[in-house]
């Protein structure tokens, strides 16, 4: 009996310790399996964060020399023309594939790294991109390697025609395409050094002898913040402003989109940029910042042909007024009358989202087709191609 007994705990003892070890490999098993799990899921997030899962919706366009069959582009393909993105290097095979319209670089440490950079952002490109800037000789994105005088210290035409025979040349040697300079805003109490000194037309005359020096030597201008008083009232880089617009204000945006016996079809402005300003006055946003206004956008549109660019859709000035809806904000800035928007959301799954809204709303015919032809044909033409 003792023997029978002392075996049965034996085998007891080892059955538990069957157990326990099963117990423990199992364990490891599903502690094995949800460390592979946390593992994909990482890279799946990565991936995502990357755009990897983004499709490519650049293949297929029809290009034959500086020919563009406008019909050959997607409505994904039109759209992604129309945006431009911060040219974070890490994107570049996103921003690719997304078609999208142009790119801005902000301070970088030497003239070679700006031509690396934009040369590998245009190399596989179907469609170049538009490289832009602000070098408004304020504020200077290019200061750890080359100094530019500030508008306020510009007072004669000589000068100002100087100050963008110079800086055309320099963006010219990098690869930039347009400058989102001059501001015509009449006074600067943010920054202090943006605005030409002077009465409205003061400034008007220094702007135009350096917008033509600028596009003379293919380097596209833009006249902003339209319609004034953006550097007087509060930063919308961090706030929703309001301001009352009068006839001083809008006099240069004006007089600088006008073709008259000075001023030929060529030498007009290229880009008119419009700020987040909730504005009264000569000019009344409707209670709506005046980006997604189209009772602002439209008045521009009256009388000028050049492309319309919104300032930053990630600025305060803009985001307070939507909220969460962004998804309304895209809709509203076509619907408004942009040909071109800023996003410089770095999140390319977020740019990729923006085109899809904008997709579906042409889609639903909340959003005219025709309205993105338009768009875009100017675009293209503006980037040198014959549009057919």
């Amino acid at each position: 009996m003792k023997k029978t007994k002392t075996s049965k705990k034996k085998s007891i003892s080892v059955q538990k310790n069957k157990k326990t070890a099963n117990a423990s490999k199992l364990q490891l098993q599903i502690l094995f399996v949800l460390l592979i799990l946390t593992f994909s899921l990482s890279i799946a997030n990565i991936a995502k964060a990357q755009g990897y899962f983004i499709p490519f919706i650049s293949d297929g366009i029809s290009i034959d020399d500086n020919a563009i069959q406008l019909d050959s582009l997607t409505l994904e393909q039109k759209i992604g023309q129309m945006i431009i993105v911060h040219g974070s290097t890490y994107n570049i095979d996103e921003w690719q594939k997304m078609n999208i319209g142009g790119f801005h670089l902000f301070a970088m440490e030497s003239a070679e790294i700006y031509k690396a950079t934009i040369d590998s952002f245009q190399e596989n490109s179907q469609i170049p991109f538009f490289v832009t800037t602000d070098l408004e000789g304020c504020q200077n994105s290019f200061a750890n390697f080359q100094e530019f005088t500030p508008n306020d210290q510009i007072t004669t035409v000589e000068q100002a025609t100087q100050k963008g025979t110079t800086e055309a040349k320099f963006l010219n040697e990098l690869g930039f395409s347009i400058n989102f300079a001059p501001v015509v805003d009449l006074e600067d109490s943010i920054w202090g050094c943006r605005s030409f000194p002077g009465d409205q037309e003061q400034i008007t005359i220094l702007a135009d002898a350096y917008i033509s020096a600028l596009q003379t030597a293919d380097v596209s201008a833009t006249i902003k913040h339209y319609p004034g008083k953006t550097l007087v009232v509060s930063d919308p880089h961090q706030n929703l402003v309001t301001a009352t617009i009068e006839a001083e204000d809008i006099f240069p945006y004006q007089e600088l989109m006008s073709i008259t016996e000075q001023r030929t079809k060529q030498e007009v402005i290229d880009l008119v940029m419009v700020s987040h300003l909730i504005t009264t006055g000569t000019v009344d946003s409707n209670g709506l910042p005046s980006t997604v206004s189209p009772s602002v956008i439209l008045q521009l549109k009256e009388n000028y042909q050049g492309l319309i660019i919104s300032d930053d859709t990630i600025m305060r000035g803009l985001l307070d007024f939507y909220g969460d809806d962004t998804d309304q904000l895209y809709l509203d800035l076509v619907l408004a009358g942009h040909d071109l928007i800023i996003n410089f959301n770095e999140d390319p799954n977020e740019i990729y989202r923006m085109i899809e809204v904008i997709t579906e709303g042409v889609e639903q015919n909340i959003i005219q087709e025709a309205q993105i032809d338009t768009t875009v044909t100017k675009i293209l033409e503006l980037k040198g191609f014959i549009v057919e």
